[in-house]
């Protein structure tokens, strides 16, 4: 209850804001993120811990550690709205909203991110360049 006073009216995650009702989203992203990175290093050690004989049986384990948590991690809050609030409408919303913010996601790190990465290398050249013919 006190939690969701955060979402009434003009509050930080008001559902009738055009911009507030993606706050919680882009939250849950940024926590299954973190989340995954912290897994990550924890299912890395304990894989390690298991001493395989092979690189392939390392391998194996460490790739089941990860797709379990992750996929659990991912989509829990979905099962969650299905089947025990079954509440469709909250579940499309949060579909559409992971699904908006999943977006945004892959335009600034497959598009927007090359493109400055791009613009610095360029830029990093070219004051070599002027620095090779100011000092020659």
């Amino acid at each position: 209850p006190m939690l969701a006073t955060f979402a009434e009216e003009g509050n930080i995650f008001d559902a009738a804001s055009h911009w507030k009702c993606f706050l919680p989203v882009i939250l849950h992203v940024l926590v299954v993120m973190t989340m995954n990175k912290l897994y990550r290093r924890v299912a890395e050690k304990l894989t390690s811990w298991e001493n395989h004989e092979t690189t392939i049986g390392h391998e194996n384990s460490l790739i089941i550690k990860r797709f379990l948590f992750e996929a659990f991690d991912a989509y829990v809050i979905l099962f969650y709205l299905a089947f025990f609030e079954k509440d469709i409408a909250k579940l499309r919303g949060e579909l559409v909203s992971v699904f908006n913010v999943d977006t945004f996601r892959r335009l600034l790190v497959e598009c927007a991110l090359p493109l400055v990465v791009q613009r610095l290398e360029k830029d990093k050249e070219y004051h070599e360049k002027m620095r090779k013919k100011t000092d020659g």
